[in-house]
């Protein structure tokens, strides 16, 4: 499915390298560590939101609690910014 969408994978290769030329081998490997650091940005993000807003003590039960939780953190995040600027 993700192939469809022209979506790369974010996985670290495991096993034997594939055989294929030194330049591919080191763009894979930059594209890796870029894709590493824009996820690692974004659970940071996460984290400070359940942290700061308490969000970690609530547990949704639901068949969406994942992305209602999720919601609550952006909501009261964009609330946060928007008390402190007014």
């Amino acid at each position: 499915m993700w192939k469809d969408h022209d979506i790369q994978h974010g996985f670290k290769r495991i096993g034997r390298p594939p055989n294929v030329a030194q330049n591919i081998q080191k763009k894979d490997k930059t594209t890796f560590k870029k894709q590493q650091g824009q996820r690692n940005a974004i659970e940071a993000t996460f984290g400070h939101l359940k942290e700061r807003f308490n969000l970690d003590k609530i547990v949704f039960r639901v068949k969406d609690g994942a992305k209602i939780q999720i919601r609550l953190g952006l909501v009261a995040m964009n609330l946060h910014r928007a008390a402190t600027q007014a």
